[in-house]
């Protein structure tokens, strides 16, 4: 017997969500795909209890899969096809037949398939702002990837630039010593040759100017 029986048909007996949680721990999580993600889903209190009003206040007029459904919760005998049968036989004599519960039942399903439309309607919303912005991530990595490579043709440039001006320096540096010794060279020569002249000028004088 599915332990969901008294939890679906009879609102206000199991509002209790520990009555709700204990109903869940008995059944297995499955692996659903969602949105390109495989990931292990887990019956959720506040979806059970959202899905178990829904059928509620959608029950339709007159006796059907959902009234069947209560009853059939409430007979207390381990046979689960005893649950059925007796139910059955009490209802049958009022019109009720099994076509009838298999269709009322095929609507219930038709408006859970309407809700979880409308829900994957509001998932797809947000799972396409999530494509947008991964194709945001994308392209922010086209543009990183173009300035990584501006920025290596900088760096290229640069250090042929830079280079260039090292070697610039140098013979400048080298330019500025040559011409420091020729300056000195010239300075020291000149000197000689001017206290040479000096010297005889003194020495002209001195022998000269007596005579």
């Amino acid at each position: 017997m599915s332990t969901f029986l008294g939890l679906f048909y009879n609102k206000g007996e199991n509002d209790d969500e520990e009555v709700i949680d204990e109903v869940i721990e008995q059944e297995d999580t499955r692996i659903e795909q969602g949105f390109d993600t495989e990931v292990q889903g887990e019956v959720k209190t506040d979806a059970i209890k959202h899905l178990r009003d829904l059928l509620i206040s959608s029950n339709l007029p007159g006796y059907d899969y959902m009234e069947f459904m209560a009853s059939v919760s409430k007979r207390e005998t381990s046979v689960e096809k005893d649950k059925y049968t007796i139910v059955y036989d009490i209802v049958k004599d009022t019109g009720v037949t099994v076509e009838h519960l298999l269709s009322t039942a095929d609507k219930y399903i038709a408006i859970l398939e309407n809700e979880e439309e409308q829900f994957n309607g509001k998932l797809q919303i947000e799972h396409d702002k999530t494509c947008e912005m991964m194709d945001q991530v994308s392209d922010i990595d086209t543009q990183i990837g173009i300035m990584t490579q501006q920025i290596e043709e900088l760096q290229g440039t640069i250090a042929e630039q830079s280079g260039k001006q090292n070697k610039l320096k140098e013979e400048i540096n080298t330019r500025k010593i040559e011409k420091a010794k020729q300056s000195a060279d010239f300075q020291a020569s000149m000197s000689l040759v001017k206290n040479d002249i000096e010297e005889n000028k003194q020495k002209i004088k001195t022998y000269l100017e007596g005579e």
